[in-house]
Protein backbone atom coordinates (compact mmCIF):
# COMPACT_ATOMS: atom_id res chain seq x y z
CA UNK A 1 0.00 0.00 0.00
CA UNK A 2 2.52 2.39 0.46
CA UNK A 3 4.79 1.69 -2.08
CA UNK A 4 1.97 2.25 -4.61
CA UNK A 5 1.02 5.84 -2.72
CA UNK A 6 4.49 6.26 -3.22
CA UNK A 7 4.29 6.18 -6.62
CA UNK A 8 1.34 7.91 -7.29
CA UNK A 9 2.59 10.68 -5.27
CA UNK A 10 5.78 10.36 -7.22
CA UNK A 11 3.69 10.43 -10.47
CA UNK A 12 1.44 13.72 -9.43
CA UNK A 13 4.69 15.49 -8.54
CA UNK A 14 6.58 14.60 -11.55
CA UNK A 15 3.09 16.21 -13.39
CA UNK A 16 2.77 19.29 -11.16
CA UNK A 17 6.44 20.13 -12.14
CA UNK A 18 5.93 19.59 -15.65
CA UNK A 19 2.91 22.19 -15.85
CA UNK A 20 3.43 25.43 -17.24
CA UNK A 21 5.17 28.19 -14.85
CA UNK A 22 3.75 31.52 -14.20
CA UNK A 23 5.17 34.17 -15.81
CA UNK A 24 7.27 36.49 -12.75
CA UNK A 25 8.80 39.07 -14.75
CA UNK A 26 8.42 42.20 -14.63
CA UNK A 27 7.53 45.06 -11.70
CA UNK A 28 5.42 44.87 -8.37
CA UNK A 29 2.15 46.40 -9.15
CA UNK A 30 1.47 49.91 -8.52
CA UNK A 31 -0.91 49.24 -5.60
CA UNK A 32 1.13 48.68 -1.91
CA UNK A 33 -0.05 47.85 1.60
CA UNK A 34 0.13 44.48 4.01
CA UNK A 35 -2.34 43.12 6.22
CA UNK A 36 -1.24 41.22 9.34
CA UNK A 37 -3.53 38.41 9.92
CA UNK A 38 -3.61 37.14 13.50
CA UNK A 39 -5.96 33.96 14.34
CA UNK A 40 -6.14 33.72 17.84
CA UNK A 41 -7.81 31.48 20.17
CA UNK A 42 -8.60 32.04 23.78
CA UNK A 43 -5.34 33.96 24.74
CA UNK A 44 -5.76 37.43 25.56
CA UNK A 45 -3.41 38.01 27.79
CA UNK A 46 -0.48 37.12 24.71
CA UNK A 47 -2.37 38.50 22.27
CA UNK A 48 -2.38 42.29 24.02
CA UNK A 49 1.57 41.60 23.42
CA UNK A 50 1.28 40.79 20.05
CA UNK A 51 -1.17 43.65 19.39
CA UNK A 52 1.35 45.93 21.40
CA UNK A 53 3.92 44.23 19.15
CA UNK A 54 2.28 44.65 16.06
CA UNK A 55 1.23 48.50 16.49
CA UNK A 56 4.88 49.31 16.96
CA UNK A 57 6.34 47.88 13.88
CA UNK A 58 3.08 49.68 11.80
CA UNK A 59 4.53 53.11 13.00
CA UNK A 60 7.42 53.42 10.60
CA UNK A 61 5.57 52.29 7.55
CA UNK A 62 4.90 54.48 4.69
CA UNK A 63 2.15 52.27 2.69
CA UNK A 64 -1.55 51.08 3.40
CA UNK A 65 -1.82 48.62 6.50
CA UNK A 66 -4.46 46.93 8.59
CA UNK A 67 -4.36 44.51 11.17
CA UNK A 68 -6.80 41.67 11.21
CA UNK A 69 -7.20 39.52 14.26
CA UNK A 70 -9.22 36.38 13.76
CA UNK A 71 -11.02 34.95 17.22
CA UNK A 72 -12.34 31.79 17.00
CA UNK A 73 -13.50 29.50 19.99
CA UNK A 74 -13.66 31.52 22.44
CA UNK A 75 -16.16 34.33 23.74
CA UNK A 76 -16.28 37.98 22.07
CA UNK A 77 -16.29 39.26 25.55
CA UNK A 78 -12.97 38.25 26.81
CA UNK A 79 -11.48 40.43 24.38
CA UNK A 80 -13.44 43.58 25.34
CA UNK A 81 -10.77 45.23 26.63
CA UNK A 82 -8.19 44.32 24.29
CA UNK A 83 -10.50 45.99 21.06
CA UNK A 84 -11.09 48.89 23.49
CA UNK A 85 -7.30 49.33 23.64
CA UNK A 86 -6.86 48.51 20.01
CA UNK A 87 -9.64 50.50 18.55
CA UNK A 88 -8.01 50.38 14.67
CA UNK A 89 -7.55 46.68 14.28
CA UNK A 90 -10.13 45.14 12.57
CA UNK A 91 -12.43 41.67 14.50
CA UNK A 92 -13.08 38.70 13.32
CA UNK A 93 -15.02 36.37 15.76
CA UNK A 94 -16.28 32.91 14.77
CA UNK A 95 -18.07 30.91 17.84
CA UNK A 96 -16.71 27.11 17.01
CA UNK A 97 -12.42 26.71 17.03
CA UNK A 98 -10.72 26.54 14.03
CA UNK A 99 -8.20 24.87 12.01
CA UNK A 100 -5.00 27.19 11.48
CA UNK A 101 -5.67 27.36 7.43
CA UNK A 102 -9.79 27.79 8.25
CA UNK A 103 -8.55 30.50 10.40
CA UNK A 104 -6.37 32.36 8.21
CA UNK A 105 -8.54 31.47 5.46
CA UNK A 106 -11.04 33.94 7.25
CA UNK A 107 -8.50 36.39 7.62
CA UNK A 108 -8.04 36.17 4.05
CA UNK A 109 -11.31 36.85 2.76
CA UNK A 110 -11.37 40.42 4.99
CA UNK A 111 -7.83 41.22 3.85
CA UNK A 112 -7.97 44.13 1.46
CA UNK A 113 -3.68 44.64 0.44
CA UNK A 114 -1.57 42.50 -1.62
CA UNK A 115 0.93 41.10 0.98
CA UNK A 116 -0.03 39.48 4.18
CA UNK A 117 1.85 39.09 7.33
CA UNK A 118 0.76 36.02 8.93
CA UNK A 119 1.34 36.01 12.84
CA UNK A 120 0.29 33.77 15.71
CA UNK A 121 -0.88 35.44 18.56
CA UNK A 122 1.97 34.12 20.58
CA UNK A 123 4.61 35.49 18.61
CA UNK A 124 5.98 39.60 19.35
CA UNK A 125 7.11 41.54 16.22
CA UNK A 126 10.26 43.80 16.87
CA UNK A 127 9.62 47.43 15.88
CA UNK A 128 11.92 47.17 12.25
CA UNK A 129 10.27 43.96 11.71
CA UNK A 130 8.32 45.31 8.39
CA UNK A 131 10.85 47.84 7.95
CA UNK A 132 13.36 44.77 7.01
CA UNK A 133 10.95 42.89 5.30
CA UNK A 134 8.73 45.14 2.99
CA UNK A 135 11.89 46.13 0.68
CA UNK A 136 12.62 43.31 -0.18
CA UNK A 137 9.50 42.69 -2.20
CA UNK A 138 9.83 41.58 -5.93
CA UNK A 139 7.93 40.33 -8.92
CA UNK A 140 9.45 36.53 -8.47
CA UNK A 141 8.63 36.74 -4.15
CA UNK A 142 6.30 34.47 -2.64
CA UNK A 143 7.29 34.87 1.03
CA UNK A 144 9.59 36.25 3.47
CA UNK A 145 10.02 34.87 6.62
CA UNK A 146 11.19 36.48 9.96
CA UNK A 147 13.70 35.06 12.17
CA UNK A 148 12.20 33.47 15.73
CA UNK A 149 13.85 33.93 19.07
CA UNK A 150 12.06 32.07 21.64
CA UNK A 151 11.30 34.19 24.55
CA UNK A 152 13.47 32.01 26.81
CA UNK A 153 16.42 32.53 25.39
CA UNK A 154 18.15 29.13 27.19
CA UNK A 155 15.84 26.97 25.05
CA UNK A 156 17.91 24.98 21.63
CA UNK A 157 16.51 26.54 18.93
CA UNK A 158 14.52 23.82 17.08
CA UNK A 159 12.55 26.87 15.19
CA UNK A 160 13.83 29.49 13.79
CA UNK A 161 11.84 30.10 10.29
CA UNK A 162 15.10 29.01 8.36
CA UNK A 163 14.23 26.04 6.81
CA UNK A 164 15.29 23.45 4.76
CA UNK A 165 13.97 19.97 3.12
CA UNK A 166 15.58 16.46 3.19
CA UNK A 167 15.39 12.89 2.64
CA UNK A 168 16.07 10.74 5.47
CA UNK A 169 15.58 6.98 5.19
CA UNK A 170 13.32 7.29 2.39
CA UNK A 171 11.34 10.00 4.15
CA UNK A 172 10.61 13.69 3.40
CA UNK A 173 11.42 15.79 6.74
CA UNK A 174 11.83 19.37 7.51
CA UNK A 175 13.93 21.08 10.03
CA UNK A 176 14.87 24.64 10.82
CA UNK A 177 18.41 25.94 10.42
CA UNK A 178 20.08 28.28 12.94
CA UNK A 179 20.94 31.12 10.70
CA UNK A 180 25.14 31.87 9.80
CA UNK A 181 25.20 34.96 9.51
CA UNK A 182 22.76 38.44 8.81
CA UNK A 183 22.37 38.52 4.82
CA UNK A 184 18.96 37.47 3.32
CA UNK A 185 19.05 33.64 1.97
CA UNK A 186 16.98 31.61 0.28
CA UNK A 187 14.74 28.81 2.30
CA UNK A 188 12.30 26.10 1.43
CA UNK A 189 9.57 27.46 2.97
CA UNK A 190 7.97 30.52 5.33
CA UNK A 191 6.51 29.29 8.60
CA UNK A 192 2.72 30.66 8.64
CA UNK A 193 3.35 32.30 12.14
CA UNK A 194 5.97 34.97 11.43
CA UNK A 195 6.30 35.34 7.46
CA UNK A 196 5.20 37.82 4.68
CA UNK A 197 3.12 36.13 1.62
CA UNK A 198 2.10 37.36 -1.23
CA UNK A 199 -1.56 37.58 -0.93
CA UNK A 200 -2.67 36.12 -4.67
CA UNK A 201 -0.55 33.06 -4.19
CA UNK A 202 -1.62 32.54 -0.47
CA UNK A 203 -5.40 32.59 -1.12
CA UNK A 204 -4.85 30.00 -4.04
CA UNK A 205 -2.93 27.76 -1.96
CA UNK A 206 -4.79 27.62 1.37
CA UNK A 207 -8.38 26.78 0.02
CA UNK A 208 -7.40 23.12 -0.43
CA UNK A 209 -4.58 23.06 2.68
CA UNK A 210 -7.18 21.60 4.83
CA UNK A 211 -7.05 18.49 3.84
CA UNK A 212 -3.80 18.23 6.28
CA UNK A 213 -5.56 18.47 8.78
CA UNK A 214 -5.16 18.19 11.97
CA UNK A 215 -1.52 18.09 10.84
CA UNK A 216 0.16 21.12 10.38
CA UNK A 217 2.10 21.17 7.17
CA UNK A 218 -0.03 23.65 5.47
CA UNK A 219 2.82 26.59 4.93
CA UNK A 220 5.58 23.68 3.90
CA UNK A 221 2.77 22.55 1.11
CA UNK A 222 2.46 26.53 0.18
CA UNK A 223 6.44 26.78 -0.10
CA UNK A 224 6.65 23.95 -2.25
CA UNK A 225 3.79 24.78 -4.23
CA UNK A 226 5.24 28.29 -4.41
CA UNK A 227 8.76 27.40 -5.61
CA UNK A 228 7.06 25.03 -8.69
CA UNK A 229 5.47 27.82 -9.62
CA UNK A 230 8.77 29.90 -10.55
CA UNK A 231 8.46 31.79 -7.00
CA UNK A 232 11.13 32.36 -4.26
CA UNK A 233 10.88 32.01 -0.39
CA UNK A 234 13.77 33.87 1.36
CA UNK A 235 14.62 34.07 5.06
CA UNK A 236 15.92 37.60 6.93
CA UNK A 237 17.45 37.14 9.91
CA UNK A 238 17.22 40.90 10.78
Amino acid sequence: LFRSARRWVERADWLGSRAPRMAVTGKLPAATGVSIVIPERDNPAELSECLAGAEEASRGVSEPLEVLVVVNGASARSYQKLRQRHPTAKWIFHPEPLGFVDAVNKGLRHARFPWIYLLNSDVTMQADTLLRLLPLRSADLFSVSSQIFYKDRSRFREETNLSALLLEDGLVTVHDRIPAGDGVTETFYAGGGASLFRASLLRRFARDASVYAPFYWEDVEWGWRARKLGFRNVFCPS
